[in-house]
């Protein structure tokens, strides 16, 4: 007989409420769980479930509370998906309501609403030239479809979320399998998405996955390189270098600027967000030289080297 889902919401509940309470310094890792995760608690706990079976519980579940707070309704919800998916694969967070607070009538839903937009772009490539997942920003959308332009005139296809994801379709679960099926995941590097948890999440999930990482910087912006070449590594051979120094003062122009753009919630997880990121750099060049866009600087003076788009051309032959 098949297993109805209000008992599997009820022992997923049950689950997520043991990991509380929390502190100031829990993990974010150590509040949720994956739909993955959830799975394997239930079958090692002796219920007989699929992933998917959890995963539909766990959609309708969500379905059914935000239909509550359209209609002005409390959600009564005793688990909420978080916002951000997890960093390493991409995949749903669920978490207790009881310790991470109600789910809200605007957090943003899983699925693309909005029909693709091509974004007027003129991409001159053929199905047989191989396809780059470009993980940006929203906010730096008119500027990754300049590099896909560019990407295109060196014979790159450009996966982007704006063109490549039909409406409908489960935004997480598109980038990981776009990430799985891409030769690389090329990362725009802008004092947007330094500090995003988007594209940090898109970079991790492409190292997890054994993809090739590059970084194209957004090269006209004077205050990012500044910051970028300011930054020394202590443990550069490492995967991620907690001794990492760079300048203050400019991280915290970028800081200010970014509070201009976005909510207060999000400034204040910036200067944190932009360390985790140089802290990983390592890890993402790989002892490879950035990219720049449109060109290099003449007088860059950085750790590691700043070359042209072409350079990505040579390393997918």
């Amino acid at each position: 007989m098949a297993i109805e889902d209000s008992e599997i919401i009820l022992h997923i509940t049950v689950l997520l409420d043991q990991l509380g309470p929390f502190t100031a310094n829990t993990l974010r890792k150590d509040k949720w769980r994956t739909t993955e995760q959830l799975a394997y608690e239930l079958i090692r706990s002796g219920l007989s479930v699929t992933v998917d079976q959890v995963d539909g519980a766990l959609r309708r579940y969500e379905a059914g509370y935000r239909e509550r707070m359209k209609r002005g309704l409390p959600p009564e919800a005793d688990i909420r998906r978080a916002t951000y998916p997890d960093r390493t694969t991409a995949l749903p967070l669920w978490g207790s309501t009881a310790h991470l607070g109600e789910p809200w009538l605007g957090q943003p839903l899983e699925e693309r609403l909005d029909a693709p937009d091509d974004l007027g772009l003129h991409l001159p490539v053929s199905e047989t030239d191989p396809r780059v997942f470009l993980s940006h920003t929203h906010q730096d959308a008119e500027l990754c479809g300049r590099v896909a332009e560019r990407l295109g005139e060196l014979g790159i296809r450009a996966w982007m979320f704006e063109v490549d994801i039909e409406e409908r379709g489960v935004i997480a679960n598109c980038v990981r399998e776009a990430i799985a099926s891409c030769a690389c995941c090329a990362g725009l590097l802008t004092r947007n998405s330094i500090a995003s948890l988007w594209v940090l999440t898109e970079l991790h999930t492409a190292l997890e996955s054994k993809k090739h990482v590059a970084l194209v910087v957004d090269a006209p912006d004077r205050l990012l390189l500044a910051l970028l070449e300011s930054v020394r590594f202590q443990s550069p051979e490492g995967p991620f270098d907690l001794g990492v120094q760079y300048d203050a003062q400019a991280a915290d122009k970028l800081r200010e600027d970014y509070s201009l753009r976005n909510s207060q919630s999000r400034a204040g997880r910036y200067p944190n967000q932009l360390r985790d990121f140089l802290a990983t750099l390592p890890a993402y060049l790989g002892g490879k030289d950035m990219l720049a866009f449109p060109e290099p600087p003449a007088d860059w003076a950085g750790v590691f080297g700043l070359c042209g788009m072409e350079e990505l051309r040579k390393r997918l032959a």
